[in-house]
């Protein structure tokens, strides 16, 4: 029981050190002077190749509701604020900062008589602006 123990905290070690390498746009363009942030989701690749995995600076996705193909480093979401309230970021830490920046501006849902945070951009649920 303890070598699994042992082998699950390095695998999660391991991909707690990645997280940033699959999940973190360097072009985003939603907010000017705030590139690098996470993406909502990055597309699959086809095999195991790691050469033949999409990056979220250059791929492009298709949202499934019908809020159509866009970059992915332009589609954005909270869920990397999980990795603050999970203990596995510091709140302070420069992605996320510039990625709750990009989501206070990039998922705003114009109603009246203000705003509200959507779960997404592009979300094909609701209007864009």
């Amino acid at each position: 029981m303890e070598q699994l123990a042992s082998f699950m905290l390095d695998y999660a070690d391991w991909l707690s050190t990645h997280v940033e390498d699959w999940t973190v746009t360097n072009r985003g363009e939603l907010v000017p002077g705030k590139p690098r942030h996470y993406v909502r989701i990055k597309p699959g690749g086809s095999g195991r190749s790691r050469m033949a995995m999409p990056t979220p600076d250059t791929s492009m996705i298709e949202i499934a509701n019908g809020g159509g193909a866009h970059p992915t480093r332009n589609v954005v979401s909270t869920e990397f604020l999980d990795l603050v309230r999970l203990g596995v970021r510091d709140a302070n830490d420069p992605v996320i900062r510039d990625s709750t920046a990009v989501i206070d501006q990039g998922a705003q849902i114009r109603v009246a008589p203000g705003a509200l945070l959507g779960r997404y951009n592009h979300d094909g649920l609701w209007p864009e602006g």
